[in-house]
Parts: structure tokens; sequence; C-alpha cells
């Protein structure tokens, strides 16, 4: 009886490691990151684009630093008049951002009014790839929408 049951707790361990072999390396494959790495902060790096402008072209962004890589990205966004000059009673009334073509959850983006017209926002982004910010601006009775793309590697 001891034999057998020797034999089957081995069958059961090699039979159960590659299951759990298996499922570490599926959440690698998936390119994500653990929750010490999301803690990690994101390298922020120049942003290329030098005018960007909001959907009915109302407002610009002053933004000159964009993520560069996974994790916590913490930078400030400005909202800019057409003349470039900061508006001063501008708010940001929402912020999101998704990876186009995937499907995930993602922790919402932290906002916080630094000044008039500027803000800070806080992303935890998972993986590297294309990365579209989503900013829903409003000045007196005028609202538009800003969308920046950014990659990470």
């Amino acid at each position: 009886m001891k034999t057998f049951l020797t034999g089957l707790t081995l069958a059961l361990t090699l039979f159960c490691a590659p299951l759990q072999a298996a499922e570490m390396d599926h959440s690698q494959m998936q390119g994500g990151l653990d929750h010490k790495q999301m803690m990690q902060p994101a390298q922020l790096g120049e942003n290329k684009k030098s005018e960007i402008f909001s959907h009915n072209k109302s407002f610009m962004l002053g933004l000159d630093q964009v993520p560069v890589t996974p994790g916590v990205a913490r930078f400030q966004v400005a909202l800019l008049g057409r003349d470039q000059r900061l508006i001063q009673d501008g708010e940001l009334k929402s912020a999101s951002f998704e990876m186009p073509g995937m499907t995930m959850e993602l922790a919402p983006v932290a906002i916080k009014k630094v000044a008039n017209g500027t803000f800070e926002l806080v992303l935890q982004i998972p993986m590297a790839g294309l990365w579209k910010l989503h900013l829903l601006f409003s000045s007196g009775d005028i609202s538009d929408e800003f969308v920046v793309k950014f990659v990470t590697k």
C-alpha cells in the first residue's frame, strides 16, 4: 500500500507541476506586469508632437512629457487657448486611457488639479505598446476632447 501511495504522490506531482508552469507562462505571454512591477515608476520622455489640438480645435494641450515605459506614470497637462496661453478657468472633466484592439480592465486615471488650468495625471500602464489617452476639458460653456497617442517599450 505504501508503494502505491508513493507512486500516486509522484504521479500527482508530475501531473500538477506542468500545469503550474503553464499558468505562469500564460501570464508572462500576456505581457502584463505583476503587482511589484506596477508600483515602479514609468519613465517619461519628450512629447515629440509640438501642437496637440482638441477634436473641434477649440483648445490646445500643453503636454511636455509622455510615458515611454510601463509602470506608474505621473505627468502634467495644461489647457491652452489657440494662442497657446494657459486657460485659467480650464477644467479637466474626465480622463481615461486604452490600448487599441485590446480588452482589459485598467485602473482609473487619477487627476489632481495643481494650478488653474494645469492638472497632474497618474496612469498605471500595465504593458508595453500603443496607448490612447482621452481627456475631456471644458472652459466656460465649451467642452472638447483630446486624444493623445503614445508608445511604451
